[in-house]
């Protein structure tokens, strides 16, 4: 179902580009289907994997984010620095 709306060029993209930036993280994932959940950490596995940046946008508290994403999600974004 996602992937009439993402194509694997596009995730591919967002695997590799230098800087990503995710607006609005929390409203996509809850909004979202599974799939996105699904895709979403596939990114920011690789991307953890190849040491590249990616900023997280949310207007939600950090303990929120982490109670309200995935499983897998939130370990990643555990691990990662903050701001």
């Amino acid at each position: 179902q996602l992937k009439k709306y993402v194509n694997e060029d596009t995730v591919d993209a967002y695997k590799s580009v230098q800087f990503l930036v995710i607006d609005d993280f929390l409203g996509a994932v809850t909004t979202g289907a599974r799939n996105v959940g699904r895709l979403l950490n596939s990114i920011l596995e690789t991307r953890m994997n190849r040491g590249l940046a990616t900023v997280i946008v949310t207007n939600e508290d950090y303990a929120s984010v982490i109670r309200n994403s995935d499983e897998r999600i939130a370990s990643k974004i555990k691990r990662a620095s903050k701001i």
